[in-house]
């Protein structure tokens, strides 16, 4: 039976999971003055006129964990979104069904300023602030989102229970950097759930994933050096809580 409707989960006090048809996850969050959405999916659900509804009716910034079609594709329904990516480059995903998509459907967001975004911005929602942390790796602008209201980092595909990366050099320095600028952090969500488990990853995957980082660029990890980055490597490696394959690619393609 083919999955056809958003589901939307209260995973905080004013803090939504949006399970988008079981592709990808986007997140709400509410203050008391503002919301902000955590990505945007790939734009085939009405995001907009979702998080409307959750914020309220109260104004709303939209924030993207990096670039890629399925995080991204909805940004096209906003006039201006915050990321640290160019979205001219966002392109359909061979793995969409094509009985998924709409006739004419483009992921493509032409008409959307893009704001942006850097280490240490900060999203005040009124009695509550969401700071943004750059983690690339996954993609070259990949960032982070951290509430401190809550305790959850949002991640976007920066960690998962699977890892996949095109520069390990640079996902160790943004994990790193990510460990460095969460304290109380207490949970991770990714971009991508099961879709009948929504739980949280535990904080402690942030370890097993810079661990596995550090393993890929290890003498014996199988990997090579180009320009002085560590940008292709295959390496699988056991989580205590999960998995992590870091596979061949080139550096930040699309479509991971």
């Amino acid at each position: 039976m083919p999955i056809n409707t958003p589901v939307v989960i209260e995973i905080d006090r004013k803090t939504w999971l949006i399970q988008e048809y079981g592709l990808d996850c986007c997140y709400a969050l509410l203050g008391e003055d503002s919301g902000l959405l955590i990505d945007t999916g790939c734009g085939r659900m009405n995001i907009k006129r979702l998080a409307e509804r959750l914020f309220e009716g109260r104004p709303y910034d939209v924030v993207l964990t990096h670039g890629h079609s399925h995080h991204a594709g909805g940004a096209k329904q906003f006039e201006v979104v915050h990321c640290a990516e160019s979205l001219s480059e966002v392109c359909e995903e061979d793995y969409i069904s094509p009985d998924f998509k709409a006739p004419n459907f483009s992921f493509v967001a032409k008409n959307t300023e893009v704001i942006p975004l850097f280490t240490g911005d900060v999203f005040d929602l009124g009695n509550r602030e969401v700071l943004c942390i750059r983690t690339p790796g996954h993609s070259e602008g990949g960032c982070s989102f951290f509430d401190p209201q809550s305790g959850i980092a949002f991640v976007g595909d920066a960690i998962g229970k699977e890892m996949k990366v095109s520069c390990v050099a640079d996902a160790l320095t943004g994990l790193m950097l990510l460990k460095r600028m969460t304290p109380g952090m207490n949970r991770i969500y990714p971009g991508h759930v099961d879709y009948m488990d929504y739980r949280a990853l535990p904080a402690a995957v942030l370890e097993d994933a810079i661990g596995a980082c550090r393993a890929a660029l290890a003498p014996d990890g199988r990997h090579y050096h180009k320009d002085g980055k560590v940008q292709f490597c295959s390496v699988t490696l056991e989580y205590e809580r999960g998995w992590a394959e870091l596979e061949p690619h080139s550096p930040y393609p699309l479509g991971l």
